[in-house]
C-alpha cells in the first residue's frame, strides 16, 4: 500500500466517483501532505475549466494525475485510500485496496467494476440471491408486452439489441450510435432515456434474466442486482422498496433490513440497483414530497450513494425543469432510438419464419417499410414494430396513424377472444366493455395515485373481459394480489384518448382536451400521449382539441414558461398535426397560436419524422412565424430534411431563420449515408424568395466535406440574402482527445484540419460571388486560422454592400483573442470601404499581459479602429479588460472620424477609463457624437465626471448607462450634476438630450438615492434640457426593503405636505428648484 500510485488505480477511482465529488476528492488530496498548499481552489477552477467539455469523470482523473505529479513518490496508494475513507467513499477505497492487492498478487485480475468477493458461508448472500432469483424467473416470464403473448411470439430467443446514444457529449460525437448491449455497465450510475414502447421496462428485465443466468459479462461482479418500478414506490427508502416489490412475505424475518443494509454499505460495489420509469415518482408525489421520494434521495447519493445504479425514464433529464431532472442531469445519459433499419428486418423475418408462405409474407411487409416514410419510422419502437407484424399476419392493411394502429390491433385481439370465448361474446357487447375500459383509463389519470382494484374493475366496466384479454394484469411489482394496472401504460393512454373523443357533452370534451394539453413538464407527464391518440381519432373534427392547445399555450406564454415546456408543447402540436390525418386544417389552427417568434429547442435529441412534418406544415401556411428558430437539430431520416427543406422553399410569410445544421450531416449518425439531403436542404433555403435574416449554426469538426461545402452554398446561390450570421465551431488543429479516439480505432481519421481549409475557401469563394449582403456576424474563432486573414477577411472588406460586421466569440473560452482572428478584424477595417458599424464580443482581449504577441494585436485592432474612415456605430462587449486596454479604446473614440454611437461594457468602469472617455467625448474628433452606451460597474468619481461631460456636450442627444451597477453616494451626486445642468440651462439644445439609468445600486442609502432619481426622473418630463428615465433597483431587493420597512415603521411620519409645482411663469422654476434640493437633502 506503500507503492506509488498507477495510472489505473486513478482511472480506478475516477470511473467510480459521482459527478460533483471529484472537487471535493481533489480538494483533500491537494492538501493532505501541505495543509497550507496555496491556490487549492485556482487549480481546481482551472482544470474545470479545460475539461468542462469531457465530462466529470475526466475532471477527476486530471484533478488526480495533477496531485500525483505534483508530489511524485509521496502519492501514494495508502495515501489515497486514506482520502477515500476520510470522506466516506468506503467502497471505492475497499475495491481499490483489494485492486492493489490483487495485482501485486498472481493471481489472475476481476473485471473493471473490482468488488470485495463475497463469501460462499454468507447467509445474507446466498438467501437474498435465491429470493432475487425466483423472483426474476417468475416476473420476466409473466411481465411479457401483450402482443408478443397474444401471438405467440418468443422474447426469449428473438431479443433485438436497440439503438442507443449517449447525449452527454460534445454535439457530433452524441451523433453515433452503439447498441444496448455495448453500454458499459462499470460506470456508477448509468440512465437510460426514450418513449412509451421503446423498450426500457423489458430492458430492465433483461437485465435481471441474464444476471440471473449468468449470460452478461457486464454484470458478473454484480453480486446483488435490485429491480424496481419507481410507479410502485411508496415511503421510507430504497431498500423498503426492495423488502416491498421483491421479497416475498416474511422475508425480513430470515434476513432483517438493518443487516442487509450493513452489508450492502461495506459491498456497494457489488450492489446494483435498476430502477425503472423514475420520473413517474411525480406523479405519487406532491410536487412538495417528490424530493423525499426514495428515487429522489437514492439518486441524489443520501442513502447506499457507493451502490452502482441504472435508471430509465420517460423524458430528458437533460433539460426538463422538473425535480428529477435536477437529480439525474449529471449521470451518463444514454438516449435509445429503438431498433435500426436492420434491427426491423431481423424482428420481421423472425416474426414471420415459421413456414415458406410466412417468410414470403415477411419479404413483402419489408417491401413496404422501406417504400413507407411513415411506416419506417413507427417500426423503430419495438412494440409498434411487433403490433405491425402481427396486423399483417392476419391480412390488415398499414396504419396510416397510431391511433389507427392501436384501433385496429384492439379490435383483432377482442375478435380473436370474442371467437375463443364460450359462449361467443357479441361485438356489441365487447364494444360496450371497450368504452368503459376508455372510462376506467379516464378515471385512473384523473385520480392519480390510487390504484385499480377487481372491485373497482367491476364497479365501472361490469366483466372480467378485460383481464381474461390482457389488458388489464396484475401489478407483479407489488405484494399485493388486488393491484391491476393496464398491461402498458401507453394503452391506458389510448383508451383515455378515445374516452374523451367520444365525449358526448361539448362542455365536457372541450373541458377534458384541455387537461390533455401541456402547461409544465411536470404536468404533461400525466397524460402522456393521450392528446397524440386524441388527435387521430379525431380526424377533422379536432378543431376543439387545437382550440384547447392555442389557449394552453397562451397561458404558458403569460407566465413565462421556461423554453423547455414551450419547446415540448410545439413538438406536441406538430405531432398532432400529422397525426390528425388533415394538416391543411389542423396546421392553421396550430399557426394562430403560435409567437411571431418561434423558438424551437430539440435538445441534441432526434424528433420523431413527425414532428418535422408537422413543422413543414407549420411553415407553410399564411400565419407562419416571421422568424424561426430551429436549435439542436439532429436527422436521422433523409426524408424528414428534405420534406422540410422543401416547405422552407414553399413558405412566402418567413423572413428569418435560424438553424443549426450540424445534425443534418447524415455521416455522424449513418457513416454509410451520403449527404444529399443535405445539399438538397441548402439548394432549398437559397431559392427561398423571404428569408431575408439567416443564421446558420455548425460543428463543423467531425462533419463531412460535402457538408461542410454545402454551408457557403446557399450564401453564392441566394440572391435576396441581407442579414447573414455564422456561428461556426472549428478548431485549427486535432485535439488530443481526438487523437486518442484514432489510435483506439473509435474514427478513421481526423477531419479538423481540412474541413477548417474547405470552409474558408468555400466562404471566400461565396462571399466574392454574392453581391447582395448588408450585414454579417461571424465567430472569432473562424477567423483564428490563418486562411481566413489570406481569404476571408480580403472577401469580407471588398464586398460591395456589407456596411456592419460583427464578431463574436463564445464567453465559456477563456480569451479568442489569439491566432489571426484580430488580424482579420483589422484587416477588414482598414480596407473596407462601405463598412459603417462594427461589433466585437469577446472574454477579453489579452489573456497574459506579459505577452507581446497578445499586446501586439491589441495595438493592431486599435489603430485599424482609428483608421477606419466609415465607421460611424462602434459597440465593443468584454467580460474583462486590463487598464491599458481599457485607455487604449479611449484613445480609439477620442480619434474616431466618423463616429456616431458608441457602445463598451466590461465589468468594471474604473476611474481612469471613465477621465479618458469624458476627454475624448469633449474632443474634437468626437464632436460627432450622438449616442452613448455604456455598460458596467461605475465608479462614483468617475460617475461624476461622466455626469458633468456629457451634460455639457452640445452633440449628444442620447446617453444610456444600462445593466450597470452604481454606488449610492456616486449616483447621488450624478443626480446633482442633472439638476444644476437643467437650472443654468440656457436654451441652446435642439432637442432634450435622453438619459437612462438602469441597473442596481449598492449602498446603505440605496433606496434614497433610487427615490431622489426617480423624483427627478418625473419632474424632467417635460424638460427641454434633459429627460431622465430610471429603472433602478437595490442591489439586495429583499434586504434592503426590509432595513426600509422597518426604518419606516420605528419611525412615524410627523408631517405631511403637498406642494404645486406649476408651470409656465417664470418663478415656477427657482420653486422648483429649491423643493428638489430640499428632497434630496431629506
Amino acid at each position: 500500500m506503500e507503492t506509488k500510485v498507477s495510472v489505473a488505480d486513478l482511472e480506478f477511482v475516477s470511473h467510480r466517483l459521482l459527478p460533483r465529488e471529484w472537487r471535493t476528492l481533489g480538494r483533500k488530496l491537494l492538501t493532505t501532505i501541505d495543509p497550507h498548499f496555496p491556490n487549492v481552489e485556482g487549480i481546481l477552477g482551472n482544470l474545470e475549466f479545460t475539461h468542462q467539455d469531457e465530462g466529470a469523470r475526466k475532471m477527476a482523473l486530471q484533478t488526480m494525475l495533477r496531485w500525483q505529479s505534483m508530489w511524485g513518490d509521496k502519492a501514494t496508494v495508502a495515501l489515497l485510500v486514506g482520502a477515500l475513507e476520510d470522506l466516506g467513499m468506503l467502497g471505492i477505497a475497499s475495491g481499490l485496496r483489494e485492486m492493489v492487492a490483487e495485482r501485486n498478487d498472481p493471481t489472475p485480475q476481476r473485471g473493471p467494476y473490482s468488488v470485495v468477493k463475497m463469501k460462499e458461508c454468507d447467509p445474507v448472500v446466498h438467501l437474498c440471491r435465491e429470493a432475487l432469483k425466483n423472483h426474476y424467473f417468475t416476473m420476466y416470464e409473466s411481465n411479457v408486452p401483450l402482443v408478443w403473448r397474444t401471438f405467440g411470439f418468443n422474447v426469449h430467443t428473438t431479443y433485438i439489441p436497440l439503438q442507443v446514444v449517449r447525449l452527454d457529449r460534445a454535439p457530433t460525437e452524441r451523433l453515433r450510435s452503439q447498441l444496448d448491449v455495448e453500454v458499459p455497465l462499470d460506470q456508477h450510475s448509468v440512465l437510460f432515456h426514450g418513449p412509451a414502447g421503446i423498450g426500457k421496462t423489458h430492458l430492465c428485465c433483461k437485465m435481471a434474466r441474464d444476471w440471473v443466468s449468468e449470460k452478461d459479462p457486464r454484470l458478473k461482479n454484480v453480486q446483488l442486482l435490485f429491480v424496481l418500478s419507481a410507479t410502485s414506490m411508496g415511503k421510507g427508502d430504497i431498500l423498503d422498496a426492495v423488502y416491498d416489490q421483491i421479497f416475498p412475505a416474511g422475508f425480513v424475518d430470515k434476513v432483517p433490513k438493518k443487516r442487509l443494509e450493513q452489508w450492502v454499505k461495506a459491498n456497494a460495489g457489488g450492489v446494483m440497483f435498476v430502477v425503472d420509469d423514475v420520473d413517474a415518482v411525480e406523479e405519487n408525489c406532491s410536487s412538495r414530497d417528490v424530493k423525499k421520494s426514495p428515487v429522489h434521495c437514492y439518486i441524489k447519493g443520501q442513502y447506499l450513494r457507493n451502490t452502482r445504479r441504472v435508471l430509465t425514464c420517460r423524458r430528458s433529464a437533460m433539460t426538463d425543469c422538473n425535480a428529477t431532472s435536477e437529480t439525474t442531469s449529471m449521470l451518463p445519459h444514454y438516449l435509445i432510438n429503438g431498433f435500426s433499419e436492420g434491427a426491423v428486418d431481423e424482428v420481421i423475418s423472425k416474426f414471420f419464419g415459421r413456414s415458406d408462405d410466412s417468410r414470403a409474407r415477411g419479404r413483402r411487409l419489408k417491401e413496404t417499410v422501406s417504400s413507407d416514410d411513415y411506416l419506417s419510422g413507427v417500426v423503430q419502437n419495438p412494440m409498434y414494430a411487433l403490433m405491425v407484424c402481427a396486423l399483417w399476419e392476419r391480412g390488415k392493411s398499414p396504419p396510416t396513424s397510431l391511433a389507427q394502429l392501436f384501433e385496429q390491433f384492439i379490435v383483432l385481439i377482442s375478435d380473436e377472444y370474442c371467437s375463443r370465448k364460450t359462449p361467443p361474446m357479441t361485438t356489441k357487447s365487447m364494444q360496450t366493455t371497450l368504452c368503459s375500459v376508455g372510462k376506467l383509463a379516464w378515471s385512473s389519470f384523473q385520480e392519480g395515485t390510487r390504484p385499480l382494484t377487481h372491485q373497482h374493475i367491476q364497479d365501472v366496466i361490469g366483466n372480467d373481459v378485460v383481464t381474461d384479454m390482457g389488458l388489464l394484469q396484475r401489478d407483479q411489482r407489488v405484494r399485493e394480489d388486488d393491484r391491476y394496472v393496464f398491461v402498458h401504460r401507453i394503452f391506458c393512454e389510448y383508451f383515455a384518448a378515445k374516452h374523451v373523443s367520444a365525449a358526448s357533452a361539448a362542455g365536457d370534451q372541450a373541458k377534458d382536451l384541455q387537461a390533455l394539453w401541456s402547461t409544465g413538464c411536470r404536468h404533461n407527464h400525466r397524460y402522456g400521449n393521450a392528446y397524440l391518440f386524441a388527435a387521430g381519432l379525431l380526424g377533422d373534427k379536432s378543431h376543439d382539441l387545437f382550440a384547447a392547445f392555442k389557449s394552453n399555450f397562451s397561458e404558458m406564454t403569460k407566465q413565462d414558461s421556461p423554453p423547455c415546456c414551450q419547446s415540448t408543447a410545439i413538438s406536441q402540436a406538430c405531432l398532432a398535426i400529422v397525426e390528425s390525418g388533415n394538416p391543411n386544417i389542423t396546421a392553421p389552427l396550430v399557426a394562430k397560436a403560435l409567437p411571431r417568434d418561434l423558438a424551437l429547442d430539440f435538445q441534441g435529441k432526434p424528433p420523431p419524422p413527425d414532428v418535422l412534418h408537422g413543422l413543414a406544415e407549420l411553415i407553410t401556411t399564411k400565419h407562419v412565424p416571421k422568424t424561426i428558430r430551429l436549435k439542436h437539430l439532429w436527422f436521422t431520416e433523409p426524408g424528414s430534411l428534405l420534406h422540410l427543406g422543401e416547405a422552407l422553399k414553399r413558405s412566402k410569410g418567413l423572413s428569418s431563420l435560424h438553424v443549426d445544421v450540424t445534425g443534418m450531416d447524415m455521416s455522424l449518425s449513418h457513416p454509410e449515408r451520403n449527404n444529399n439531403a443535405m445539399v438538397a436542404f441548402h439548394r432549398c433555403l437559397a431559392e427561398n424568395r423571404g428569408i431575408a435574416c439567416l443564421e446558420i449554426s455548425a460543428d463543423i469538426n467531425d462533419m463531412d466535406e460535402t457538408a461542410v461545402v454545402a454551408i457557403p452554398e446557399v450564401i453564392k446561390r441566394k440572391p435576396d440574402l441581407l442579414d447573414l450570421r455564422l456561428v461556426i465551431n472549428a478548431s485549427e488543429a486535432c485535439s488530443t482527445r481526438c487523437r486518442n479516439m484514432v489510435a483506439k480505432g473509435y474514427k478513421i481519421a481526423c477531419k479538423r484540419e481540412k474541413n477548417i481549409t474547405v470552409f474558408n475557401e468555400s466562404l471566400a469563394d461565396a462571399l466574392g460571388k454574392n453581391k447582395t449582403l448588408r450585414s454579417i456576424w461571424i465567430s472569432v474563432q473562424l477567423l483564428q486560422h490563418k486562411l481566413a486573414l489570406e481569404l476571408v477577411a480580403p472577401a469580407i472588406a471588398s464586398h460591395p454592400c456589407i456596411s456592419s460586421l460583427k464578431a463574436f466569440g463564445h464567453p465559456s473560452e477563456e480569451s479568442h483573442a489569439r491566432g489571426h482572428g484580430i488580424e482579420a478584424l483589422a484587416h477588414i477595417l482598414l480596407k473596407s470601404k462601405t463598412l459603417k458599424s462594427f461589433s466585437l464580443s469577446l472574454p477579453s482581449l489579452v489573456s497574459d499581459t506579459s505577452c507581446d504577441a497578445s499586446s501586439q494585436r491589441v495595438n493592431i485592432l486599435c489603430a485599424a479602429l482609428k483608421e477606419c474612415r466609415t465607421l460611424e456605430k462602434l459597440d465593443l462587449s468584454f467580460t474583462y479588460l486590463f487598464a491599458r486596454e481599457k485607455l487604449l479604446l479611449a484613445e480609439v473614440v477620442m480619434s474616431g472620424r466618423s463616429l456616431k454611437e458608441v457602445s463598451l461594457s466590461w465589468r468594471n468602469m474604473n476611474e481612469a477609463f471613465l477621465v479618458a472617455f469624458c476627454r475624448a467625448v469633449r474632443g474634437k474628433a468626437a464632436g460627432s457624437l450622438r449616442k452613448i452606451a455604456l455598460s458596467g460597474a461605475f465608479d462614483s468619481r468617475g460617475l461624476v465626471r461622466l455626469g458633468k461631460t456629457i451634460l455639457a456636450s452640445q452633440s449628444l442627444a442620447e446617453v444610456t448607462l444600462g445593466h450597470s451597477r452604481f454606488q449610492d453616494k456616486g449616483l447621488e451626486e450624478f443626480i446633482d450634476e442633472v439638476m444644476e445642468a437643467v437650472a443654468s440651462f440656457s436654451d441652446e439644445r435642439d432637442a432634450p438630450l435622453q438619459v437612462t439609468l438602469q441597473g442596481d445600486v449598492s449602498g446603505d442609502c440605496a433606496h434614497d438615492a433610487i427615490s431622489t432619481a426617480e423624483l427627478l426622473s418625473v419632474e424632467l418630463q417635460d424638460s427641454d434640457h434633459t429627460n431622465l428615465t430610471v429603472h433602478l433597483e437595490p442591489e439586495n431587493t429583499a434586504a434592503s426593503q426590509a432595513v426600509h420597512q422597518a426604518t419606516t415603521s420605528e419611525t412615524p411620519c410627523d408631517f405631511a405636505f403637498m406642494i404645486d409645482l406649476g408651470k409656465g411663469d417664470s418663478s415656477s422654476g427657482s420653486q422648483q428648484e429649491q423643493v428638489m434640493r430640499w428632497l434630496t437633502r431629506r
